[in-house]
């Protein structure tokens, strides 16, 4: 496992437990609950991946998608409107190297399980 997706699994589980906690705040059911459940999943997705697991169903990783998606759109989003000497930046990319990273295993993952072996 390389250093690159050692630090990204950290940034993964530390968002993470941020979700969960926040999920915490709102009722089941609610559009705020349901879009951290959506997003817990595709963490969770993209934590095994980069963990090097290789059995999640095609099912699965397509449902992912999405979720990461959004999150590296909000993130490129509030990096272009952050001062360049904000503290926020380094947390701001070190996420959206992580979603990146997770976007591309779910890519290269669905390419593998498309492909006759």
């Amino acid at each position: 496992m390389t250093e690159e997706s050692i630090d990204a699994i950290q940034v993964i589980e530390a968002t993470i437990r941020n979700c969960q906690k926040s999920q915490l705040k709102f009722v089941a059911g609610s559009a705020q609950f349901t879009l951290l459940k959506n997003r817990l999943y595709a963490l969770e997705v993209g934590r095994d991946l980069l963990n090097g697991y290789t059995d999640i169903t095609v099912e699965a990783l397509v449902e992912a998608q999405a979720p990461i998606e959004s999150i590296i759109h909000k993130t490129e989003k509030a990096l272009s409107n952050q001062k360049k000497t904000s503290p926020v930046i380094k947390r701001m990319t070190l996420l959206l190297a992580a979603m990146t990273a997770v976007q591309t295993a779910i890519i290269n993952q669905l390419s593998a399980k498309k492909t006759p072996h």
